[in-house]
């Protein structure tokens, strides 16, 4: 069965973030990424963190194909079943410069107008560089 022909509970539920036995890359030591969590928690309001390459994704599948690669113990976050092993929500100046500036029902306010997140992100580095990759249409 290709992914086309399921229904859209289906597809949801086949694209999923991969196990780090599952992805099994054979990375040369020096280039191994290794997810950065930040400690504490940050708040969804907390600046960006100062990085060297910032990563967007927009679709659920380049966050997962994303987070299998560079955050492989860690994962987008399910608002019914959150975890401690989730990105981070960001939500920095949603209220006063961007909520008016987006339109009700878009990914960012939710259809009820009351999700409010800018995105999701987590860190990683790979050699002496340190990125984050940020899913800017977390829903």
């Amino acid at each position: 069965m290709y992914i086309h022909e399921l229904e859209l509970p289906e597809m949801f539920a086949a694209a999923r973030p991969l196990t780090q036995a599952e992805i099994n890359f054979n990375f040369p030591e020096e280039l191994k990424p290794i997810p950065l969590p930040i400690t504490p928690r940050p708040i969804k309001s907390d600046p960006l963190p100062k990085v060297d390459i910032v990563i967007i994704a927009w679709t659920v599948s380049e966050v997962y194909a994303l987070s299998d690669i560079f955050t492989w113990s860690y994962h987008r976050p399910i608002r019914s079943n959150p975890t401690s092993r989730d990105w981070y929500e960001y939500n920095r100046n949603f209220e006063s410069k961007f909520k008016d500036q987006i339109r009700k029902g878009a990914p960012s306010r939710g259809d009820c107008d009351n999700i409010h997140i800018l995105g999701i992100y987590f860190l990683s580095s790979v050699a002496d560089k340190k990125f984050f990759v940020l899913n800017q249409n977390y829903i």
